[in-house]
């Protein structure tokens, strides 16, 4: 075991070298993050994997940024937090409506939303923490869809945008946490 965790901490070391924000952080900061992401790509490729299905070790998917992976998740999460970080508005209250100009993008991370507490309740019915590996995947993969094609800080839909990204950050980490893996704020 302690191999792997050898070989997953050389893989997210490489990853930390590839991240613009890690050049901000100090060394402790950084050995931190590397360790989280090492265990948690670890973890996840474990839990995530459907236990009636064979599993493939592939180490450029599990350390993967860009897809179903632990660190694709931490990713999106830090993504979460540097926008949070940025923003003005530090006091988000809870929306009561939801506006009427939002965008499918918006409205497709919404409606994810709403099946957290449903999924959760299903992976304890099944006792598979894959159900809550592939929601959170889902959740993260929508938001980064709407990452990418809306700006958030300074328009005038920041307070909802702010609140889009808050919950997302917020189910990110809990699913995480369900699943005993750490987040991390910058990486």
């Amino acid at each position: 075991m302690s191999d792997v965790i050898k070989k997953a901490t050389d893989e997210a070391k490489k990853i930390a070298d590839k991240t613009s924000v890690n050049k901000e952080m100090t060394a402790t900061e950084k050995e931190e993050m590397i360790k989280a992401v090492a265990i948690g790509a670890i973890k996840f490729s474990d839990l995530a994997s459907d236990p009636r299905k064979d599993v493939i070790f592939d180490w450029d998917k599990i350390m993967s940024l860009d897809g179903d992976s632990g660190p694709y998740l931490q990713y999106t999460y830090a993504r979460c937090m540097s926008v949070l970080n940025k923003t003005k508005i530090k006091e988000q209250k809870n929306i009561d409506e939801i506006p009427e100009n939002i965008n499918e993008d918006e409205m497709m991370l919404i409606k994810e939303f709403y099946r957290f507490e449903e999924k959760i309740v299903e992976a304890a019915n099944r006792f598979s923490p894959s159900v809550i590996a592939e929601y959170v995947l889902g959740i993260a993969r929508k938001y980064n869809e709407f990452y990418a094609k809306n700006r958030i800080i300074d328009q005038k839909e920041e307070v909802f945008r702010i609140f889009l990204t808050k919950t997302t950050a917020t189910i990110i980490e809990t699913g995480l946490d369900l699943l005993g893996i750490e987040t991390v704020e910058k990486m």
